[in-house]
């Protein structure tokens, strides 16, 4: 269950690297707009479009995991982590919910 939970913690970060690497595209396309640079927008656009690509993957990754540990614990693959993390082991427990509440966040934003 380590390796498994390893690679959870792996993927969760990978996806909160990604909303981080949107969030800092979307800066900078709001700084182009204030200082009517509108040269350098369509790069920016495009950047933005790839990105939304690189995340949609990270996600995909990152759910793949999450259903693999369903199915370890003996769950619906369907299981959200709020019944997922309480049976993980206690030292894991809290950087699982964290990465969670952290994507989650990013996310809805």
């Amino acid at each position: 269950m380590k390796e498994l939970l390893s690679n959870l913690i792996e993927a969760l970060r990978e996806e909160l690297k990604q909303y981080g690497e949107m969030l800092a595209l979307l800066d900078q396309q709001q700084q182009l707009v204030m200082h009517r640079q509108v040269a350098e927008l369509p790069e920016n656009v495009n950047c933005v479009n790839a990105q939304a690509g690189v995340i949609a993957a990270a996600r995909q990754e990152r759910e793949q995991r999450q259903r693999h540990l369903a199915r370890l614990l003996e769950l619906p693959e369907t299981s959200a982590f709020a019944v997922l993390i309480p049976l993980l082991p206690a030292d894991y427990r809290p950087l699982v919910d964290a990465l969670v509440l952290e994507n989650f966040i990013i996310e809805k934003n």
